[in-house]
């Protein structure tokens, strides 16, 4: 089986994907929480050990920087004594940015077609902003404006 690889901050992908990623990682090495029944005599003991064993992935898998960050947020309180939903909640908080809609937008506004920018990338660039602007329906009318806006000839 593939190792889980770490957490980058400066790449492009969000620590909710990251998060995900753990999900699909717990469920094939069985540390999936639905795997523990209520029914079993065992079953707190069992679901903390679980849970254990989730925030010590998480931990030895995230990366030098995000452990840094993990235990810069949780200070006073060592990450040992935090829950890997406390964890991960902190994380996908610090690097997935704020989901403010109004930040979104004015970056989503600022997005202007780089020189010597091909097309695909920055319409991908526009719709990953998007996701954070709460646009509903006006979603597509709002990216053919942007995208007008936005291309510079020159």
């Amino acid at each position: 089986m593939d190792s889980l690889q770490p957490f980058d901050p400066d790449s492009s992908g969000t620590f909710s994907d990251y998060a995900e990623r753990l999900e699909f990682y717990f469920e094939s090495v069985d540390l999936d929480l639905s795997s523990v029944f209520p029914s079993d005599p065992d079953y707190t003991a069992k679901l903390e050990r679980l849970k254990s064993k989730r925030r010590a992935v998480l931990l030895s898998n995230c990366g030098s920087k995000c452990f840094e960050v993990l235990k810069n947020l949780t200070a006073p309180v060592s990450v040992k004594e935090s829950s890997y939903e406390e964890l991960k909640d902190l994380a996908i908080q610090h690097f997935d940015g704020s989901t403010n809609p109004i930040k979104g937008r004015y970056e989503f506004c600022s997005r202007f077609r780089g020189p010597n920018e091909r097309f695909s990338k920055f319409y991908k660039d526009l719709t990953e902003l998007a996701q954070h602007c709460n646009f509903g329906r006006s979603l597509e009318e709002r990216l053919r404006d942007q995208i007008i806006v936005g291309i510079r000839d020159e």
